[in-house]
């Protein structure tokens, strides 16, 4: 599996096209039936034979990172209620996983994987993800 430069080009590995170049955490296809969510690799777990993603990094909410976390929000709630909750992933790896700012060291499309929205608190602004 390659590493590819940038969250876009792996947002684009699943047809999808994202807000922001630079800082999207997620995307859908042009036609509504595939959402793809960027996840920290340090953030997923194994629960026997499945994946188990719960969102735990919490940027401070200002500027660009509140309008990427409502973008997030809402591509979640377009999975929940128009994909079956299903997702694609993007994995991203950390520079420093206890950075309140973290930089992204790779990125990459994890083709093997999809992933089923089982909760997600838009107040919050967390969620979880089960393999399906």
């Amino acid at each position: 599996m390659a590493n590819l430069q940038t969250l876009s080009e792996c947002f684009a590995h699943f047809g999808a096209v994202c807000a922001s170049r630079r800082f999207s955490k997620s995307a859908i296809t042009q036609d509504g039936q595939t959402v793809v969510v960027a996840m920290w690799e340090d953030e997923v777990q194994r629960d026997g034979d499945r994946i188990v993603y719960e969102s735990r990094y919490k940027p401070r909410l200002k500027g660009k990172v509140r309008g990427v976390d409502s973008e997030l929000m809402a591509n979640l709630k377009w999975a929940r209620d128009h994909c079956f909750g299903l997702v694609r992933v993007v994995m991203l790896a950390a520079e420093d996983v206890t950075a309140e700012q973290r930089k992204i060291t790779c990125c990459y499309p994890d083709d093997s994987l999809v992933m089923r929205i089982t909760g997600f608190d838009s107040r919050a602004r967390t969620f979880r993800a089960e393999s399906v």
